[in-house]
This record gives C-alpha cells, sequence and structure tokens, in this order.
C-alpha cells in the first residue's frame, strides 16, 4: 500500500518532532506560546463540542 519502510516512517516522524520543538521554541521566543496554547485549545473545544452537537451527543 505504501512504498515507506519504517526506517523512513521514523526519520519522518523525528523531522515532525524537530520542527514542532522549532516552532515552539520560536513562540516562546517571542513570547506568543500563552496565547497559541489558549488559542488551540479554544479550536479544539468549539471543534469537539460542535462535532458533539451534528452527533447528537451534547448532554
Amino acid at each position: 500500500m505504501n512504498n515507506f519502510s519504517e526506517k523512513d516512517w521514523k526519520l519522518f516522524r523525528s523531522k515532525i518532532v524537530d520542527w514542532q520543538e522549532a516552532y515552539i521554541a520560536a513562540l516562546k521566543e517571542l513570547e506568543l506560546y500563552d496565547d497559541f496554547v489558549i488559542f488551540s485549545e479554544d479550536i479544539y473545544n468549539q471543534c469537539f463540542a460542535n462535532g458533539r452537537k451534528k452527533k447528537g451527543l451534547e448532554f
């Protein structure tokens, strides 16, 4: 189905982690990290709540 070996996947995942760490470090340096975390949690909560409402799972 896919042509990636386990070695390729490990390399890919390590690059993603490197990118995430660099992004978080830049946000902290710019003093935007706390705002980003709050914004991300708010977006996640809105999406999760909306998904539950659409599926009739609101209680």
